[in-house]
């Protein structure tokens, strides 16, 4: 019984993939793999003097070191694989930087804030990559959606300039309603499974309440063509809901 314990263990640290390429990779695998083998030696020893509790203590302790050094091996591939992820990520990032760049110089629009903000989160990202790949993939995701979010945008005519030209404050109206009504879409599009959580909820419940006010407020002052006050209120609302994003920790431009 003893015996068979010790060549299944013999055979997983000899033939199994996971161990030798711990081994290869890691300096401190290859101690761990000679620790279990000098258990499994002191094991073989106990059995030739009859010691049976001195060989099964040390087949225990070889198969705990094992297991440690096969999770280990486990624990780094997913790392490595990660940090794959990241780099892949990066690059496709850095691709749509360049086509974020590009659009924004044919509109001749300003993107300062937004690649202010990329630079800063890409550079977090990047201090992470290797101690906290999931983390720092995740601020590469939000950089990516900051991104798709810019070019939405421009390409979609909201210029991102306050300067904008109205033949009417009617004109004027029913432009900012149009950028209300799109964040109030972001915010149901990005922020489902978030609103959810009872405290981000809790936390944005306010002002999603005063952004939903006052955008009835601005509707109401507009079918009295009061289109200066309404226009306030939605700009109030659209204010609102740019920060219950940001509180998500979604960057965009606003």
């Amino acid at each position: 019984m003893l015996t068979n314990q010790i060549v299944m263990l013999e055979t997983l640290l000899n033939r199994s993939n996971a161990s030798q390429d711990s081994q290869a990779s890691d300096p401190s695998a290859m101690r761990s793999r000679q620790l279990v083998k000098d258990q499994l030696d002191k094991a073989k020893s106990a059995l030739t003097q009859d010691d049976t509790e001195g060989a099964q203590q040390a087949i225990n302790k070889a198969r705990s070191l094992l297991f440690s050094d096969l999770r280990h091996a486990g624990a780094s591939a997913v790392h490595d694989k990660l940090v794959s992820d990241f780099d892949t990520k990066l690059a496709g990032i850095e691709s749509l930087r360049t086509a974020h760049s590009r659009i924004a110089t044919e509109k001749n629009l300003s993107t300062e804030d937004t690649d202010s903000h990329i630079n800063e989160q890409i550079g977090k990202a990047k201090s992470l990559r290797d101690k906290e790949p999931t983390s720092a993939i995740e601020l590469l995701d939000g950089s990516l959606l900051t991104l798709k979010l810019s070019i939405a945008r421009m390409r979609n005519g909201d210029t991102l300039v306050r300067d904008l030209n109205f033949s009417s404050k009617s004109e004027e109206y029913q432009y900012e309603l149009d950028r209300n009504k799109t964040h109030f879409m972001l915010v149901d599009l990005l922020l489902q499974e978030k609103l959810s959580d009872s405290l981000f909820g809790k936390m944005v419940e306010k002002p999603l309440m005063e952004a939903k006010a006052n955008k009835v407020q601005a509707q109401d002052l507009a079918d009295q063509k009061l289109f200066d006050q309404a226009i306030k209120s939605l700009e109030d609302s659209t204010r609102q809901l740019i920060q219950v994003i940001r509180a998500a920790g979604i960057y965009i431009p606003g």
